[in-house]
């Protein structure tokens, strides 16, 4: 067996690029503040385990998004489809929450849910911790909803939609 090589931190090596290489499918996050929902678009979203179900989704510190899940132990991944870019915009930030879901049919549901997403994950906050600029949560799937649609993606700062590659084309 081989050791592995050293690592050396290189405090100011930009990652941008290669995250940006990392195709994903584009999630809004929503909760109850004490306001009223919140919610946040993401693509820091990720399957980690079957049993338990659990999926991992990474905030920023300060979000009032982070804060409501914080408070209530619950929160929804709501998957968007690929006809859904405005929907993403407009959770993307700089409009404040209320003005995020002006106009949009929230179902009644606790933590609310967006009607129309491809797929719906209601979650339990199970464990988080500071990584980095980041905090990572993980929340384990309580009931979830999933239609037929395509995702909208997410890659090279750009949003995408999947198309099937030909059968065979393994080149």
């Amino acid at each position: 067996m081989t050791s592995p090589l050293p690592v050396q931190d290189q405090p100011d090596l930009d990652c941008r690029p290669l995250y940006r290489t990392l195709a994903a499918s584009v999630c809004v996050i929503t909760g109850r503040g004490e306001s009223g929902p919140v919610g946040m678009t993401a693509s820091s979203v990720t399957a980690v385990s079957l049993a338990p179900p659990l999926l991992a989704v990474t905030l920023a510190p300060t979000s009032p998004t982070l804060g409501a899940l914080r408070k209530t132990g619950q929160f929804v991944v709501n998957v968007l489809a690929d006809d859904q870019r405005a929907l993403s915009a407009r959770f993307g930030g700089g409009r404040p929450g209320w003005a995020r879901f002006s106009g949009i049919s929230l179902p009644v549901a606790e933590p609310p849910r967006l009607a129309d997403a491809l797929a719906h994950a209601l979650c339990s906050v199970e464990w988080e911790r500071c990584c980095g600029d980041r905090v990572l949560v993980i929340g384990r799937v309580r009931r979830s909803e999933v239609s037929d649609r395509t995702p909208l993606l997410w890659h090279r700062s750009g949003y995408h939609a999947l198309r099937p590659l030909p059968s065979g084309a393994l080149g």
